[in-house]
């Protein structure tokens, strides 16, 4: 038995033993190969055929494959299922290997490795968000993470102090971000990092986490001698950030992408948004995990991919210095207070395209024509935007941000503006086949095309030559990879050919006979030298673009930060015009005062049904910074506390808000505990989910927090929720002292305002009519004095025999104050039976005085009757 390894296939184990930790795609021809365990693997993932090709040590090698040209359909379903992908391509011509007398298969490399975390291509990433790549050290218990967006050059990185609860500021932070990837040290002890995240942590060697070589790493990318000058970074961050270097430089093959200047991401820098609150405030998705009722899907008008990016990023990380918000408000006032065209500015927002990915692939050297094209198209229109505003330099003070934009697109724009008039409209996905470069924007190029045209047309003279000669009228040449340039003719006209002493005998097959002649292959050896020319003159001419873009990548990524921050501008002026929209103003005090404040959300659903959202008041100050809230469900309290909060977070990302006035002080955190489910598959109930994100509350928030708490100690009985209510009321007011909105259904809280200076009781405003409730969805002073559940349960439409029974139970439990309400009482009618509908319905329908209720208690009395009937 022949168990000998091809050459074939003793390149490909080569290749795949420096590729160990990925699947790799192994071209051959026009079709990417996986064999042995990869293709075993790929073919489960990918459900495609698993086949089979040679044999080793006696037994088959499993193979399956993908097309070239739809390899693009396959690798999603991979990347999303967590794997690493190494693509290898053939990088040597058949010309080169004979001009080295080479035996064996052509030379084959890996060009890149694709990874989850970086991403380049548009069909694999969500264009309104970042795809980020993570790294975490953790420096003598002090835990480090650093961040990446390969796509659009994004580089953050944060230290996480040495604190009791830093695994869950840890898993917050890895939940707020979402990464795609996470790289740890294998000698990193694993429960420092929550379960879930498991399934995406890359372990590397423990020797990539050394600080003097990850220090040199970063000092090396940027061209810096220290990082002194750039921001005060712990010795876990430099790790961590020099670590993603490495393993980008590893996964792009040597080549590393643009990237803006690291950050540091400090704890005063921003209003810290824990996870829980964004998810409870449903910030990025509502509820059910959708996008379609958040915060973002409400806001988000902006033009540009990139504008789409920062938004999100600014709504889930606010600023958190005063000047950082004015400047916003500054630019958003300029273009209010000034007769600008924002038809024509948002005209060239919608065309310009995604910047920072057209950069990012052109600088890993995967740019196609195609990307260059799209960038400097973009560009230019950038460059209009300029024109457009430098005409009112003479008021450009009134605005630094907009100075600041303007210097930073204010760039030559001639490159740009040569690439596209370089080429063609009509452009190709690769550059391997030229054809991108226009005629006439280069002499050498258009001659050597002249030479080919002539070339081709005195083939086909030789092909009107040899068939007179030959007198057969259906001699073609021909072209195929094998045998190049060639005459064809049907095997019974072969004597005719052979006959003639020029014809050269080629091949014959059952059908046809091949020829060639000596003038045929000067031709060809012409034609194929001058195509192989003009290859390489369209090469060298992408090349030489390519890298003056490299060259001014920096500029172009500040230009696209640029438009980014323009495009929210403007789309904040439109939303102050269109929705009524205003500018808060910001203090540094402990106020919170919003006048006639809307929740974004609900009011933007609210007017496509064509109703009016309802306006409250919340006003909080160093004196009365607590309010506690009481009222039946379904009264509106959710939505009250959920807006104050949005509020601020929209006027600390630099928005405008939806209130009448709005009188902010700046906070530092904002928390939110509205609403909990069951977390069934780690075991823990509402109530240990309630009282996880009560105790993150409680630890980190601070005086110049706001806390929005909704029904804490109602996932237990009723004495300890009350108990537990009580004393998280009691802890804030006397020892944190936040700005808080505390909703609750326990009444017994109300009387606390008597020891506690700084709370004041207000609630939700109802009407009482023919025993039933309407919601007038309006906060006021004041202390509910019952919870309605009974009423609402009865405009849920529960029948009516369960309420006329609860009705009596409680009616008896509030008499009671011993256990014997809990046995059989002969006063309760339990006969169902009797309880005769249409009479119930009559009797409320007799009820009603019409000449004495609003159209809203109108419409909630239809509704009623609706369920009774």
């Amino acid at each position: 038995m022949n168990n000998k390894t091809t050459p074939m296939m003793e390149q490909y184990l080569n290749i795949k033993n420096k590729h160990k930790n990925a699947l790799l795609f192994y071209r051959m021809g026009d079709f990417y190969e996986l064999f042995f365990e990869d293709a075993i693997v790929a073919s489960k993932a990918l459900d495609i055929t698993l086949t089979k090709r040679g044999k080793t040590n006696g037994m088959d090698i499993p193979m399956c494959g993908v097309p070239f040209h739809s390899a693009d359909n396959y690798l999603p379903k991979l990347i999303k299922k967590g794997f690493n992908v190494a693509v290898c391509e053939q990088t040597e011509t058949i010309e080169e290997a004979k001009s080295n007398l080479k035996k064996g298969p052509l030379k084959r490399e890996v060009v890149r490795i694709i990874s989850p975390g970086t991403l380049t291509e548009d069909n694999l990433l969500d264009r309104n968000a970042n795809n980020f790549l993570g790294a975490i050290s953790d420096v003598n218990g002090s835990i480090s993470i650093s961040w990446v967006d390969v796509s659009t050059g994004c580089f953050k990185s944060r230290n996480l102090q040495k604190e009791n609860n830093q695994k869950q500021l840890l898993t917050n932070l890895l939940l707020r971000m979402n990464f795609s990837e996470i790289l740890v040290s294998d000698a990193m002890e694993s429960n420092i990092i929550s379960e879930e995240w498991h399934s995406i942590i890359k372990k590397q060697s423990s020797s990539l986490f050394h600080y003097s070589s990850c220090l040199q790493q970063i000092c090396s990318y940027f061209s810096i001698m220290s990082l002194e000058g750039i921001g005060k970074f712990s010795d876990g961050e430099v790790i961590a950030a020099g670590v993603l270097l490495s393993y980008l430089k590893l996964t792009q093959c040597g080549k590393l992408p643009i990237l803006s200047m690291i950050q540091n991401q400090s704890e005063n820098n921003f209003l810290e948004i824990d996870y829980f609150t964004q998810k409870s405030l449903e910030i990025l998705s509502n509820l059910s995990g959708e996008t379609n009722g958040s915060l973002i899907s409400s806001l988000d008008e902006t033009k540009t991919a990139g504008g789409a990016r920062l938004l999100k990023q600014r709504i889930t990380e606010p600023f958190y210095k005063v000047v950082e918000i004015e400047k916003r408000y500054n630019l958003i006032n300029w273009f209010l207070n000034n007769d600008i065209d924002i038809f024509k500015l948002q005209n060239n927002l919608v065309n310009t395209p995604d910047i920072e990915r057209s950069l990012s692939r052109i600088s890993l050297l995967r740019g196609s024509p195609k990307d260059l094209s799209i960038l400097c198209n973009g560009l230019l229109n950038v460059k209009q935007i300029y024109e457009t505003l430098i005409s009112f330099k003479d008021r450009l003070n009134q605005a630094p941000l907009l100075n600041n934009i303007l210097n930073q697109i204010s760039v030559d724009y001639s490159l740009f503006e040569n690439i596209k008039n370089s080429l063609k409209k009509d452009l190709p996905l690769s550059t391997k086949e030229g054809g991108f470069i226009r005629d006439g924007y280069d002499e050498n190029l258009d001659k050597l095309r002249n030479f080919r045209n002539n070339e081709l047309e005195e083939i086909t003279k030789l092909q009107n030559k040899y068939s007179d000669l030959t007198s057969v009228n259906s001699l073609k040449i021909k072209y195929n990879r094998m045998l190049g340039y060639h005459i064809e003719v049907r095997a019974v006209h072969d004597k005719s050919l052979r006959d003639k002493d020029i014809f050269i005998h080629r091949q014959t097959t059952a059908q046809t006979s091949r020829f060639t002649t000596i003038e045929l292959n000067e031709a060809e050896n012409q034609l194929i030298n001058s195509y192989d020319k003009s290859i390489s003159i369209e090469m060298d001419i992408f090349k030489n673009f390519t890298n003056q873009i490299i060259n001014e990548g920096k500029k172009i990524l500040d230009i696209a930060s640029a438009i980014s921050e323009l495009d929210i501008g403007i789309m904040v002026v439109n939303q102050s015009k269109d929705r009524g929209y205003v500018c808060p103003k910001i203090l540094e005090n402990k106020t919170l005062e919003i006048i006639e404040g809307r929740h974004p959300v609900v009011e933007t659903q609210m007017k496509l049904s064509e109703n009016s959202f309802i306006s409250n008041d919340c006003i909080l100050n160093k004196d009365d910074f607590l309010w506690l809230i009481t009222g039946p469900n379904m009264a509106g309290k959710s939505t009250y506390l959920r807006q104050n909060a949005l509020i601020v977070i929209m006027a600390q990302a630099g928005l405008f808000v939806p209130a009448k006035e709005a009188n902010i002080g700046v906070c530092d955190k904002i928390f939110s505990r509205v609403g909990a489910s069951d977390d069934l598959a780690k075991g823990q109930s509402t109530f240990m989910i309630e009282m996880i994100e009560t105790s993150l509350i409680l630890n980190t928030a601070s005086e110049k927090s706001l806390v929005i708490l909704d029904e804490i100690g109602r996932g237990t009985a009723t004495f300890d929720g009350l108990a537990i209510a009580w004393s998280v009321l009691d802890y804030l007011h006397n020892k944190i002292k936040p700005r808080t909105l505390f909703a609750t259904h326990y009444h017994e809280l109300t009387s606390l305002k008597k020891d506690l200076n700084h709370l004041s009781c207000h609630k939700m405003s109802i009407k009482e009519w023919n025993n039933s409730i309407i919601f007038m969805h309006k906060i006021i002073e004041g202390e509910a004095d019952k919870s309605y559940g009974i009423h609402v349960a009865q405009l849920a439409g529960l029948p009516f025999e369960v309420i006329k029974k609860a009705t009596q139970l409680l009616s008896k439990l509030e008499n009671n104050k011993d256990n014997s309400y809990l046995k059989k009482s002969d006063n309760l009618d339990d006969n169902y039976s009797n309880i005769n509908e249409n009479q119930i319905f009559f009797k409320e329908f007799d009820n009603i005085n019409v000449d004495d209720i609003s159209a809203r208690e109108a419409l909630d009395i239809l509704y009623k009757l609706k369920l009774l009937r």
